[in-house]
């Protein structure tokens, strides 16, 4: 019987693509981690409280870079649309880059001053840079799942972690600072867009012919990514990275080193197995959409192998985490150990939901998506005013946080399970 189930999982295209993207993302985790250590006592809680902000807001602005048209390109059934959409998607990335560049250089004080520190202020001008190079990626990662070329993605991911970890540990051993940290993500997203860059340029011929006519046609057809699920992405990032805000603003840039530390950490298996997951379930849907089929029971399978997969890992990991923060990276991120103990169901079950979240963007379902969103700034937001007005600590925080956060993945989950028994189409 063990050796049926094997075999199944060997003939599996689904475990197959799965298990490229995530060999690539394993190999380019590999590298930052074994240099974690170094880094961990190169740089400080507040050098890493800087970096999270930094981070924040480069992950908040350029998840709109080119206003969600890129989660468009896998579901054309003609070429012809696919290049049309990465010519409209490219012509947006730069439009808004620059826009983000004249918005800081007018407003950079009052920026400095929302964000409640002062080292970040001469970084900021990076940021529109870095969006420029993510907001390309974004773009080439869909035509690249579309075309189930994995392995290219993989091998971007992989550049990506060389430059990342090259960089970060030349400015720590050198200078030290936030800068390092800040220089290393804008360097990284750079190395990983030359590979898939290099192979894309076989088909500039085609993009080059794109007609304003196919570019109008296409924008039209997907209006309703940009008109809805703009909006859902934008608010879904902002409650992802809002709490470093929180953080920030009610402790301490030390106690945002601290919980960014734990939640990057934890987030591990969510982005070397669970994206990997959720990007292939997403091409599976879409194509079984395209031809008129269920969605339902390939729901249900990825379910259960993100629990199979989730529940040992974070089981384990409950049990030993502080202990193992402290001794890796140094006694002085114990505290970090702390935080992660507390925040582990909120990401166990958000390692489960995401991936399977994009049940909402295949179907279509916009207004629904950007529903959810709303719903879940909203209870990101009670946590932390209610924290605020009783005076509590970041742990009774993050106590609550954690409940709140899970419910609510917990629900998204249920409903993206309802609307998987719809049959949506030619899409």
């Amino acid at each position: 019987m063990e050796n049926i189930f094997i075999s199944q999982i060997k003939k599996s295209e689904f475990f197959k693509n799965v298990l490229i993207l995530a060999s690539g993302r394993g190999l380019a985790m590999i590298i930052p981690f074994i240099i974690a250590p170094i880094l961990s006592r190169l740089y400080t809680p507040e050098d890493f409280g800087v970096l999270a902000i930094y981070i924040m807001c480069v992950q908040v602005l350029s998840s709109i870079a080119a206003f969600t048209y890129e989660y468009a390109i896998i579901l054309p059934l003609k070429n012809k649309d696919v290049f049309s959409l990465i010519y409209l998607c490219g012509v947006i990335v730069i439009c808004y880059s620059l826009l983000l560049f004249i918005i800081i250089l007018i407003f950079h004080e009052y920026i400095v001053d929302l964000l409640g520190n002062p080292i970040i202020a001469d970084w900021l001008y990076f940021i529109p840079l870095n969006v420029l190079f993510i907001g390309f990626f974004n773009v080439l990662n869909y035509y690249y799942t579309r075309q189930k070329e994995y392995s290219v993605v993989a091998k971007s991911n992989v550049l990506k972690s060389i430059g990342l970890s090259g960089v970060q540990l030349c400015f720590g051993v050198i200078t030290g600072g936030a800068g390092g940290l800040i220089l290393g993500q804008l360097v990284s997203v750079l190395f990983g867009n030359t590979q898939m860059i290099r192979k894309f340029l076989k088909n500039i011929r085609i993009i080059t012919r794109v007609s304003s006519k196919n570019l109008y046609s296409v924008a039209r057809t997907y209006l309703n990514f940009p008109l809805y699920f703009l909006g859902n992405v934008l608010i879904n990032n902002i409650s992802l990275n809002v709490i470093n805000l929180i953080i920030n603003s009610i402790y301490s840039t030390k106690t945002l080193g601290y919980y960014s530390y734990s939640y990057k950490y934890l987030s591990l298996p969510s982005a070397l197995i669970g994206d990997a997951i959720g990007q292939v379930y997403f091409e599976k849907i879409s194509c079984s959409l395209r031809n008129g089929l269920p969605i339902q029971k390939i729901f249900i399978l990825t379910l259960k192998r993100l629990l199979l997969i989730g529940i040992p890992i974070f089981g384990i990991l409950f049990f030993i985490v502080e202990d193992l923060f402290a001794f890796v990276f140094g006694e002085v991120w114990r505290v970090a150990g702390e935080y992660a103990k507390i925040i582990m169901p909120l990401i166990l079950i958000r390692f489960i939901a995401m991936p399977l979240s994009l049940t909402y963007i295949a179907l279509e379902r916009q207004k629904l998506a950007l529903f959810m969103q709303i719903l879940l700034i909203i209870f990101t937001l009670l946590p932390a005013v209610f924290s605020y007005v009783c005076g509590w600590e970041i742990r009774n925080y993050l106590v609550l946080n954690t409940i709140v956060l899970s419910l609510f993945y917990l629900v998204m989950l249920s409903v993206a399970y309802k609307i998987s028994f719809v049959i949506k189409n030619n899409l």
